[in-house]
């Protein structure tokens, strides 16, 4: 059985799993929790305290999102920022990957 969050009920993140949808279901939690603006970096209208509360919250609720095997690819980004952009390239590399495998498989089977 899937893990979740279960305060959205959103699917944690494994790798295997819809990374798009579950980007969608995040960001919908980092709206409604008022923290999406962590997503653009930092803000220029925070102070630097203020600024660091939020980003950690922002990252705290992405990386609870995640498997703990996903977590480990991230768990050193230090912003909510760094992390989504990391996951995006992994996931877009593995998607670049699994699309390139399956075209040389219709290839050789033709």
């Amino acid at each position: 059985m899937a893990s979740r969050v279960s305060r959205y009920d959103v699917e944690k993140f494994y790798g295997k799993n819809n990374f798009s949808m579950w980007q969608v279901e995040v960001k919908d939690i980092l709206v409604k929790d008022g923290l999406s603006k962590a997503l653009d970096g930092k803000s220029q209208t925070m102070n630097e305290n203020e600024w660091i509360s939020f980003d950690q919250q922002a990252c705290s609720t992405i990386r609870l999102c995640l498997s703990k095997e996903i977590k480990h690819n991230v768990m050193t980004e230090t912003s909510a920022k760094g992390i989504w952009e990391k996951l995006e390239n992994l996931c877009l590399e593995k998607s670049l990957s699994d699309q390139s495998q399956e075209a040389i498989l219709q290839v050789y089977h033709r």
